[in-house]
């Protein structure tokens, strides 16, 4: 069974083609799409941990070559780059919403 760490960097994406992935508490399997991250974020690090459950055939794609194939299409690219900044609001906001729930535990347990 293969693994994919926590904090790897993440330089393509998978398309699953057959097998099964337990990855982001999720079950993945043909057709899934893994480690997407890899379009939103230059340098960008996974953020959760994955593990094969069977016998798993990937394809992968690198993220720069489908970035530059983009380029010859501007309005994907432009699709694209609208995903980006949606992705970057999620994550912030996640964030702030981790930062808020630990502060308030904090402050009911001081009380």
């Amino acid at each position: 069974m293969g693994t994919h760490t926590q904090g790897d960097l993440l330089t393509k994406i998978f398309v699953m083609k057959s097998g099964i992935v337990l990855a982001n508490a999720r079950v993945a399997t043909k057709g899934a799409i893994l480690c997407e991250d890899a379009l939103f974020c230059t340098n960008a690090v996974s953020k959760y941990a994955a593990q094969t459950m069977n016998f798993v055939q990937l394809g992968s794609l690198e993220a720069d070559v489908i970035i530059q194939l983009l380029t010859q299409h501007p309005a994907m690219l432009a699709l694209l780059r609208v995903s980006r900044i949606k992705y970057r609001m999620e994550v912030e906001v996640k964030s702030y919403a981790a930062a808020i729930k630990i502060i308030r535990l904090e402050v009911n347990e001081q009380r």
